[in-house]
């Protein structure tokens, strides 16, 4: 999951969290995980309601892209944006 970052559009979708499982880390030392507050899954319930992507780089799990299918589908979240930036997309393009 990428949520946006601070600066970027939808970034005020801010989330407090108790756990992180965590699964790894990528190139750039960042966690790979799954954030969870009590037994809800924070990732998948961001990618239902349109408030993150599925980073589909490092998403191992097939369930998140129809959550993200349906959210876009129904304009929910950035979706409602006509042209939302990917973080990934936004990072590149503030270098």
């Amino acid at each position: 999951m990428q949520r946006p970052r601070i600066g970027h559009d939808h970034a005020k979708s801010a989330v407090t969290f108790r756990e992180m499982r965590k699964h790894g880390t990528d190139r750039y030392r960042r966690t790979l995980g799954r954030v969870y507050q009590g037994e809800i899954d924070v990732n998948a319930e961001m990618i239902k309601s349109g408030m993150a992507w599925v980073y589909r780089k490092y998403s191992t799990d097939q369930s998140l892209y129809p959550m993200e299918a349906k959210a876009k589908e129904q304009t929910r979240g950035l979706w409602a944006d006509p042209e939302p930036v990917p973080p990934w997309e936004w990072r590149r393009r503030k270098r």
